[in-house]
């Protein structure tokens, strides 16, 4: 007859989205041990009846296992649920809005898309900003969700409000008030087929 369950996790935290799978045996061992799983809080971490689990948010969080044939018997294991921020953002390109068509930095005439590449993670709160020379002129909402993956956010641009010549342009994450991540490079506004000093 068992005397105790354990449980087999070598593991102390989890990235969310991470999915894994957590195994108990039971002391001394007893072939063929069966036991019911659960999450002290399944929106932070949740667990099947087969003891796969799945991270979902930030958090501490216990995972108990109990013996089906005596739940009296069972054993705890506590973890915590973590996020990494973001990785670098990057300017991955500049469109033509109405064709897609490339359009160069050295020649910005209209209204133009930029194209910004980062790496989604599944819980991190914060923003994508489009900025001319420190000015904010578009945001758009971090985007968050499993799988963890890399995602292109596309910020709209109206070169022909500004003022001719360089200037520029950046992106950059910000996340509780503070800039996590940014990129940038030199651009020239083309006003009416010519070039102007602003």
């Amino acid at each position: 007859m068992p005397e105790a369950v354990v449980i087999d996790a070598a593991f102390d935290a989890l990235e969310v989205c991470a999915r894994v799978q957590v195994a108990a045996h039971t002391v001394p061992p007893l072939e063929g041990a069966t036991f019911h799983w659960r999450s002290s809080n399944s929106s932070l971490l949740s667990v099947d009846s087969l003891g796969n689990a799945i991270a979902h948010a930030p958090g501490s969080v216990t995972i108990s296992a109990m013996w089906t044939q005596d739940t009296l018997l069972h054993a705890s294991h506590d973890l915590s649920v973590v996020s990494i921020g973001p990785s670098a953002v990057a300017l991955a390109g500049i469109r033509n809005s109405e064709t897609g068509v490339p359009v160069q930095p050295s020649n910005l005439r209209s209204r133009v898309a930029v194209l910004v590449q980062l790496f989604v993670y599944a819980y991190f709160s914060g923003e994508v900003e489009l900025l001319i020379d420190g000015n904010v002129l578009a945001q758009a909402p971090y985007p968050t969700g499993c799988p963890q993956r890399i995602e292109s956010v596309t910020l709209p641009l109206d070169a022909g409000a500004l003022a001719g010549g360089s200037h520029w342009l950046e992106v950059r994450v910000i996340s509780e008030g503070q800039v996590v991540s940014r990129d940038g490079l030199a651009v020239t506004v083309v006003n009416q087929g010519r070039t102007s000093s602003s």
